[in-house]
C-alpha cells in the first residue's frame, strides 16, 4: 500500500478550510524547525489555482533579517505531488529557474485531506494572466512597445523548454511567470516530463505531438484572456503567428510546426479559439451592459 493511499480523497479537492490551513502550517513549522504563521498575502493571485494554494510566513526574522515566505500547494493525489517535486528538481538541474522546494517529499498532515508540496514563495513573481490583454489592440503604441515584447518572450520561453526536451503539460498563461528581471520561472510541473534524449527530442513524433499540446494550450489561453478582443479573428491569428509562433520556431530551432499534420492541429486550434473568443466577447458585452446600468 502506498504510504499516502489512505489520504487520497479524489484528484480534485475543495479549497482548504481555515482549520486545515492552520494545521498544515503547524505541521510545516515542525518539519522545518521554524516558527511559522498563516499568511493571507498573495491569496488573490492564488485564487486561479485549482490546488487551493495558500501561504505561510516566518514568525521570526532569519539570520539576514528577512521573513521567509512559503507557498503550500495541496494535492488530492500524492503521486501527482511527488511528480511535481521530482520535476522541479530535474528542471533546476537542467538550468531552468524554478520554485525551490522546502521539503523533498509531500507533506502529509493528520486530519487534513490530501498532501502538500511546499516551495519558497517568490513575492515578485508575475504570472502572464495578470496582464490586461483585452485593453490592447494591434497598432496601438503601447501594444507594440509593451505587449509584443512580452509575447515574443513567451514564445522564446516555450521554444527553449521544448529545445531542452521538456513538455510542460499545462501551458496556460497563469502557469507562465517572470520575476522583475524578466527571467522566466518554470513551475506547475505535475503533468510535465523530460524526453530521454534531449538532443533529438524535437525530431521525435510523439514528443512533437506533446509540444503541440503546449502550443495550442497557450494559444487558447490567449483567446480566453481577451487578447485582441476588439479585433477580428484574422488579426488575432496574425498577431499570434508573428509574435508568439515565429519566436518559438526561432528559439526551438525546429520547423515541425510547418508539417502538414501540425498545420491541421493549428487549424483546429484556430476554430476552437473562434468559439472561445465569441463566448468571451458575449460575456464581456453582458458585463459592460450591467455596468452601464449601475
Amino acid at each position: 500500500m502506498h504510504k499516502y493511499e489512505e489520504q487520497i480523497v479524489h484528484s480534485e479537492l475543495d479549497k482548504p478550510t481555515e482549520v486545515e490551513k492552520v494545521l498544515t502550517v503547524d505541521a510545516l513549522a515542525k518539519a522545518i524547525g521554524r516558527p511559522l504563521e498563516l499568511s493571507h498575502t498573495g491569496e488573490i493571485g492564488a485564487s486561479d489555482s485549482g490546488h487551493g494554494v495558500f501561504f505561510a510566513l516566518d514568525a521570526q526574522r532569519d539570520d539576514q533579517g528577512n521573513y521567509q515566505s512559503y507557498a503550500i500547494k495541496r494535492y488530492g493525489n500524492p503521486e501527482k505531488a511527488e511528480k511535481e517535486i521530482d520535476m522541479l528538481h530535474k528542471a533546476a538541474k537542467r538550468g531552468l529557474r524554478t520554485l525551490q522546494t522546502v521539503l523533498d517529499k509531500p507533506l502529509a498532515v493528520s486530519n487534513v485531506r490530501g498532501v502538500d508540496v511546499v516551495t519558497q514563495r517568490i513575492p515578485s513573481l508575475g504570472t502572464m494572466n495578470s496582464i490586461a490583454w483585452s485593453e490592447y489592440y494591434a497598432g496601438q503604441p503601447s501594444y507594440e512597445s509593451e505587449i509584443v515584447p512580452v509575447m515574443e518572450s513567451i514564445g522564446q520561453y516555450i521554444g527553449n523548454l521544448h529545445a531542452n526536451g521538456m513538455h510542460h503539460g499545462d501551458m496556460q498563461l497563469k502557469n507562465i511567470a517572470t520575476i522583475p528581471s524578466g527571467e522566466f520561472v518554470t513551475f506547475d510541473l505535475e503533468n510535465a516530463y523530460f524526453h530521454a534524449d534531449k538532443k533529438s527530442a524535437l525530431q521525435q513524433v510523439d514528443f512533437q505531438d506533446d509540444c503541440m499540446k503546449d502550443i495550442t494550450t497557450v494559444i487558447e489561453s490567449f483567446a480566453r484572456s481577451g487578447f485582441m478582443a476588439s479585433s477580428s479573428d484574422e488579426i488575432f491569428w496574425q498577431e499570434i503567428q508573428e509574435n508568439l509562433l515565429q519566436p518559438y520556431i526561432e528559439e526551438s530551432d525546429s520547423l515541425f510546426l510547418l508539417d502538414d499534420d501540425r498545420h491541421k492541429a493549428l487549424m483546429h486550434c484556430i476554430d476552437r479559439c473562434k468559439r472561445i473568443r465569441n463566448e468571451s466577447n458575449k460575456a464581456h458585452l453582458t458585463i459592460d451592459r450591467l455596468v452601464a446600468h449601475l
